[in-house]
């Protein structure tokens, strides 16, 4: 019974880092919409699948979290891929998140590290 429980999450954390990364693509594309019905549409749709699929991952005992914007800090639960262009001593960004970060509610338990793109944080 157990392992059928850990098969159903690892279903979930992937339907969930893959209803990410569609919805960061198509929120990509809304600056490039200039019908503005369809435009609003889109976004009123996308504010919605934000709601939804957040209360559908809480409903499963997971969230996600997205440090885009963020300093980075190696103690964060990501994985750069990008990481050889700096050096040590650069200050960096998470420029952007790929993969989120995908936990347990409520708890520092991670069941998956996000995958990210760091750049130079700018002085």
């Amino acid at each position: 019974m157990e392992k059928k429980v850990e098969e159903m999450q690892q279903g979930v954390v992937t339907m969930a880092v893959e209803a990410y990364r569609l919805n960061a693509f198509v929120k990509s594309l809304v600056p490039r919409i200039a019908d503005e019905r369809f435009l609003k549409r889109l976004t009123n749709q996308i504010a919605r699948f934000d709601k939804m699929f957040a209360e559908g991952l809480n409903t499963a005992g997971l969230e996600w979290i997205d440090f885009t914007g963020r300093e980075y800090d190696p103690g964060l639960p990501i994985e750069p891929i990008n990481m050889e262009e700096f050096t040590e001593n650069d200050e960096l960004m998470i420029e952007v998140m790929l993969e989120p970060v995908v936990k347990v509610k409520d708890s520092t338990t991670i069941i998956k590290k996000g995958i990210v793109v760091l750049g130079g944080k700018e002085k």
